[in-house]
């Protein structure tokens, strides 16, 4: 007996995703301002239920039922303000909407039973964010076929490794706290990244090594995954490097209009402004409390971006990281330079 669902609640799925630190909180906030697309859920069950299926600890039918009952229970709860994070300083929560007061008019609004009906009247966009996902991805293009559409966030190592460091040392600190997939090796919890050699998960004691070597494995496991998607899946999938975003967001903009088949309002115009897009400087983001824990700092004036680059790598390498993993991140660094910034470096 296989489970199955015959009829959904969701229209269209949308799932951005990308590697710690790269970006995607800009683009969760800018693409949830306007008002066909709901505001973003962290989903750690879609991230658990693609490991699980990729790696096949469950069924086809078993993962297609619960992603399509997730979705759909998501969005029924959202309709109703159920389920939304309301807590005050999360980038996630209702109170960093622009679009609260729609959000709040759910709470006190009839629910339930008038819920499939108001879905079918707005075709509302379900909108997740992951974190490396997306070689894990297959079952997800699998189940939701013509609903999904999966943005995916690259940006510059030197960006990103500060705060992939910080997830390191957080996960040896309080490995329950980081909610990712696991697995038991020689009595030790590693990361299912590293299934591949958790030996030398064991072996790199620095946390900006096992950021750097990190970085090197989803680099490859994604290079793979994304050219299934391409051959399969050609128009469900986009990928924005960041730097090209902030820099020149409107080629970007027009893109992801045809992709999510919308056309972007004031809102969306007004948010993107206040989290300064087109900025100068990739670096001239937004200051906030969150990006400075996970290291983000003001630029320095008459730096270039190239300057601003080096800049990033140095401070890396004063915490005594070994030749091996300092030729790793140059070459990673300067892989992703002649990809995607060779025009303005």
């Amino acid at each position: 007996m296989l489970f199955h669902k015959n009829k959904t609640l969701s229209k269209k799925v949308l799932i951005i995703d990308g590697q710690a630190g790269c970006g995607k909180t800009l683009f969760n906030r800018i693409l949830g301002s306007t008002n066909k697309i709901e505001i973003y859920r962290y989903s750690s069950e879609l991230e658990n239920i693609c490991a699980f299926y990729k790696y096949r600890k469950i069924s086809f039918d078993s993962a297609k039922f619960f992603i399509e009952t997730y979705a759909d229970e998501t969005l029924y709860s959202q309709m109703m303000s159920r389920n939304t994070n309301f807590r005050y300083t999360d980038l996630s929560s209702v109170f960093q909407s622009s679009k609260k007061k729609i959000y709040f008019k759910r709470l006190f609004s009839e629910g339930d039973s008038v819920v499939p009906s108001l879905i079918n009247k707005y075709q509302p966009i379900l909108h997740f964010s992951t974190h490396n996902i997306l070689s894990n991805s297959e079952i997800l293009f699998k189940t939701l076929r013509k609903k999904i559409r999966f943005i995916n966030i690259v940006r510059h190592p030197a960006y990103m490794i500060h705060q992939q460091a910080m997830n390191h040392i957080e996960f040896k600190k309080s490995s329950a706290r980081q909610l990712i997939q696991t697995f038991k090796f020689k009595n030790h919890e590693i990361p299912f990244l590293w299934r591949a050699n958790p030996k030398k998960y064991l072996e790199i004691k620095s946390p900006f090594e096992k950021a750097i070597q990190q970085m090197y494995i989803l680099n490859q496991l994604n290079t793979d995954q994304e050219k299934k998607i391409h051959s399969l899946y050609p128009k469900k999938f986009l990928k924005i490097p960041f730097e090209r975003f902030v820099l020149d967001p409107y080629p970007f903009i027009k893109k992801i209009e045809k992709f999510l088949q919308i056309k972007f309002d004031k809102n969306f115009y007004k948010t993107l402004k206040n989290e300064k897009v087109p900025r100068q400087k990739v670096i001239e983001g937004r200051d906030t409390n969150i990006y400075r824990k996970y290291g983000w700092k003001k630029g320095t004036r008459n730096f270039s971006e190239k300057d601003e680059i080096e800049n990033k790598l140095n401070e890396v390498f004063k915490n005594k990281i070994s030749i091996k993993y300092k030729n790793l991140i140059e070459n990673l660094s300067y892989d992703y330079e002649q990809k995607y910034m060779k025009d303005f470096l």
